[in-house]
């Protein structure tokens, strides 16, 4: 039996390590399903797009985070859409990075739109798979990894 102690420290590296873990892995989960839509996404149908506003959205914070906002309408099949996507994965970028997204996807201009067949909500500017996506996917893996990890290092503990 161990001490009261270590028991209680590793009680709580226990509610920690499932904390952790589900954290890590259900955003393993949401990104691994941004992956397929994005892979799916090449395939979809293509649509014409009409940007309806763009503006750059900053988060204050620890840092500062930079967001282009990209908002568009198109129709299919008869059923106008708004969409706000502009690519799968989060798009967080620098200030002059996000300007730039914003000054290329000006208002009132027409762009190409994939639009998924079996939900036409879901739409995509940018479709396919980005390096930003598998790198977000590569650290949610080493996060889920660890975490599960330490979770089994937990349960160890109080055997």
């Amino acid at each position: 039996m161990l001490p009261l102690a270590t028991q209680m420290t590793a009680t709580l590296n226990l509610i920690f390590g499932f904390a952790l873990a589900g954290f890590g892995l259900f955003g393993l989960a949401c990104q691994v399903r941004e992956l397929l839509r994005a892979r799916a996404s090449i395939g979809w149908p293509a649509g014409e797009a009409l940007i309806t506003d763009a503006r750059v959205r900053v988060r204050r914070g620890r840092h500062t985070s930079y967001n282009p906002e990209i908002t568009y309408r198109y129709n299919h099949r008869g059923t106008e859409y708004t969409g706000r996507r502009l690519t799968f994965g989060d798009l967080i970028t620098s200030r002059t990075e996000a300007e730039s997204l914003v000054e290329r996807f000006a208002v009132g201009t027409r762009w190409e739109v994939r639009i998924c067949e079996a939900r036409p909500q879901l739409s995509v500017l940018h479709p396919g798979v980005t390096s930003r996506l598998w790198l977000s996917l590569a650290r949610l893996g080493v996060f889920s990894i660890a975490s599960v990890g330490f979770l089994i290092h937990a349960v160890a503990t109080l055997r």
